[in-house]
């Protein structure tokens, strides 16, 4: 015959010989209404507050260790100071239905009952039980597409809990969560910056970003404007890259003497994690042609360190160029990006939808509603059947956690 039993904060009683039977399992919570007398009215109104009470599980249980009196004294004590140390609402499950879980908490104490000469007892464990049974086919995170629906198989509504990346609107049935770009960690330069030098320093702003947060360079264009005494000029030679994203180097003329040289980067080219120190450099090699038959070996080099927190150092460095040629140099900084997002750098932000709190994963710090994450006051849900789900601007990845329950 099988034996069955619970498991309760961890806590399995199996491990301590105890056993349960299954008499108290199968009952229902109580919904939460109020009947109200109308005077002149016939019958009562019923005024429901659209939830359910608590429920009391509980759970007959016993032991045996026949002939083994030592046995038996120590595992009850073991279970009696294992089940009532724990605190607050814990997850219980057991196994007439794997397939649920509860959540409950334990306040009764245990009045054991010992037969058997000692070595058995008798005894019931009582819980206070949220009203839930909650599915574990709910606890499956589900990787939304926008557009996509998600279909609650119960009759009742689910307040699941939202792990996204990025920034932007989610819309959940006709309801709209608005995830502001600062909480997930963006930092931004407004003004273009633009510098006669051949180093040029740019502060980050970055205050609203987590370890791990990805910092964009974007737009970022080097210009190295050259000054020669002959209309006659060509380069050959190559190119390498730390940066797969580069456009590298290029020669434009510009007038009968003048020609540029620069480095321009595409979107999104320059990645750097904030807190990971690391350099990305692009250099230029080759031969430069110029009069009538003049050569020189020329090297160009630019580098872009970021020193892991505030700074960003682009530095550009020539080698060889001829006498012959006057430059200068102009780094200019189109504005900066800091974004949290999907891969292995970045952290999500989770919104639990039954108590309306937002929080980053990297600190765990809870974020107000009022502080870059705009929740409804009353709370979407997922109502049974189909809930379309659609999300837009940055956010690269919306996973649901959807707590499908019943009762």
């Amino acid at each position: 015959m099988a034996v069955n039993s619970i498991t309760f904060g961890g806590v399995n009683s199996a491990d301590y010989g105890i056993y349960i039977s299954g008499e108290g399992v199968f009952n229902a919570p109580k919904r939460a209404v109020e009947m109200v007398t109308i005077p002149g009215r016939n019958g009562e109104f019923v005024l429901d507050q659209g939830r359910y009470e608590n429920i009391t599980v509980t759970y007959p249980a016993f032991n045996f260790e026949p002939g083994d009196y030592e046995t038996f004294a120590s595992r009850l004590a073991n279970f009696r100071n294992a089940i009532c140390s724990q605190k607050g609402y814990q997850r219980l499950t057991d196994t007439f239905h794997p397939d649920e879980y509860r959540m409950a908490v334990y306040t009764d104490g245990l009045e054991i009952k010992p037969i058997k000469y000692n070595t058995a007892s008798q005894f019931d464990i009582v819980f206070d039980c949220k009203p839930q049974r909650f599915l574990t086919s709910g606890e499956t995170a589900v990787t939304m597409t926008s557009g996509q629906s998600i279909t609650n198989p119960t009759l009742f509504d689910s307040q699941p809990m939202l792990e996204v990346y990025g920034y932007g609107n989610i819309r959940i049935g006709g309801d709209v969560i608005s995830i502001d770009d600062t909480v997930i960690g963006r930092i931004k330069i407004s003004n273009d910056v633009t510098v006669q030098s051949r180093t040029a320093n740019i502060t980050l702003d970055t205050a609203n970003l987590y370890s791990g947060d990805r910092i964009y360079v974007r737009g970022t264009t080097t210009r190295a404007t050259l000054d020669i005494t002959s209309n006659s000029l060509s380069m050959t030679g190559a190119e390498t890259t730390s940066s797969s994203h580069l456009k590298g180097f290029a020669f434009m003329r510009t007038s009968a003497s003048r020609w540029v040289c620069y480095l321009d980067p595409e979107e999104d080219d320059i990645v750097f994690a904030y807190g990971t120190a690391s350099t990305v450099t692009a250099s230029w090699a080759g031969t430069i042609r110029y009069g009538s038959s003049s050569t020189a070996s020329a090297t160009w080099t630019m580098s872009f360190a970021y020193d892991g927190d505030k700074t960003i150092t682009i530095t550009s460095t020539r080698t060889g160029w001829p006498v012959a040629f006057t430059y200068s140099t102009s780094i200019r900084m189109a504005p900066y990006y800091g974004d949290s997002t999907v891969g292995a750098l970045g952290h999500p932000l989770y919104i639990d939808l039954e108590t309306g709190e937002a929080w980053n994963n990297d600190s765990g710090t809870v974020v107000s509603s009022n502080n870059g994450v705009s929740i409804p006051a009353k709370l979407p849900v997922l109502k049974p059947g189909a809930t379309m789900i659609s999300f837009d601007n940055t956010i690269t990845t919306l996973d649901i956690i959807p707590r499908w329950w019943k009762i």
